[in-house]
């Protein structure tokens, strides 16, 4: 079997915190689970799980070793897909129904990772939902601050949240470390339309923006030129920006935990097919 059964059992441990409940969804037994965990801990050299009474929990080292898990996990997936009894190269065209900061970088480097896999694939991206066929071969991902609004055409998966970053200009170091509250900023604020629906108190900065888009690529593109103003966008917006160091990243104000709940809502031909649990699986980890 293509694979590290150790690395399938430390997902499931994980994910249900209890050695038996692991083990029932692996259908094995729990001092199997058990083995594994210990073998895999002793030829990393680090303990992954801190053991409860009634559960167990990952360690800051266990913490930092599920994204390598994931990714791992995801590429042994990958080759089974490419080279497997299956008619995952069969050429086919998807979907994808995507606004906003969604339609950008997270589908971008959704289609950058899916392309090694399904080569001949064409994607087609959507920004109206109206656009989208209800009975086409594909998904929509939609930012939710509550409930699911539209049609469901098969059950939603959670694939990440949205919180919103306050970002800088490199330059800007020495002049924001952080901010305590909206009135600090003595310049002003330049804000991603997506940062506006449910996830900043409009009410409070409304006289301290300089600048509104629904282009988060705008809005970066100024904050990097502009060393005296402070960009509001979508965490996932600015991730190569914040990795790369174009940009830093400076403390919100209380934002009274807003978050939005991302979902990929797939189309009933698409939920039941191998694309759909790759798609999940790399914007879960976009979103992460």
């Amino acid at each position: 079997m293509l694979g590290d059964f150790r690395l399938k059992v430390f997902e499931a441990l994980s994910a249900t915190g209890s050695f038996t409940r692991a083990a029932e969804q692996l259908g094995i037994s729990q001092p199997a689970v058990s083995q594994n965990i210990a073998e895999l801990e002793k030829d990393l050299g680090v303990r992954l799980f801190e053991r409860g009474r009634s559960e167990v929990s990952l360690t800051p080292q266990g913490r930092a070793f599920r994204s390598y898990a994931g990714k791992i996990l995801y590429w042994y997936d990958s080759a089974r897909m490419m080279f497997g009894p299956n008619d995952s190269l069969r050429p086919r065209t998807v979907s994808i129904c995507a606004s906003g900061s969604l339609a950008g970088e997270p589908v971008a480097a959704l289609v950058s990772a899916m392309t090694a896999s399904f080569p001949g694939t064409v994607f087609m991206v959507h920004e109206s939902p109206e656009a989208f066929p209800e009975d086409g071969f594909g998904f929509r991902l939609e930012a939710c601050a509550g409930g699911l609004s539209g049609p469901i055409w098969a059950e939603a998966c959670n694939v990440g949240y949205s919180y919103p970053a306050a970002v800088v200009s490199p330059v800007s170091r020495t002049v924001y470390s952080s901010f305590s509250s909206w009135q600090d900023i003595p310049s002003g604020i330049a804000v991603a339309d997506d940062c506006m629906d449910g996830l900043v108190p409009f009410e409070e900065i409304s006289h301290k923006i300089v600048f509104r888009s629904p282009s988060a690529e705008a809005v970066k593109s100024l904050v990097k030129s502009s060393p005296g103003i402070v960009g509001l966008l979508p965490r996932h917006a600015a991730r190569n920006e914040l990795s790369d160091k174009s940009l830093l990243r400076i403390s919100l104000p209380d934002m009274h935990g807003a978050t939005k709940v991302i979902n990929m809502i797939p189309s009933k031909s698409f939920s039941g097919d191998i694309m759909c649990s790759a798609a999940v699986n790399i914007l879960t980890e976009i979103f992460a």
